[in-house]
């Protein structure tokens, strides 16, 4: 779980339901929302309910 792998995967992607969807997979692969968080720049609540919103 590295984080330079992490801001590889949401490389070129534009759209926010692309981008979502993306969330929710890292998510399921072990990923923190910390972490997520971090990396997209946006508070861990929103990563949250992104991810439970989407599942």
């Amino acid at each position: 779980m590295d984080i330079e792998t992490l801001k590889k995967s949401f490389n070129n992607i534009v759209d926010i339901k692309k981008r979502n969807k993306k969330i929710v997979e890292v998510y399921e692969k072990g990923y923190s929302q910390h972490m997520i968080a971090k990396v997209l720049e946006l508070n861990q609540a929103t990563v949250q309910r992104i991810i439970k919103r989407t599942k």
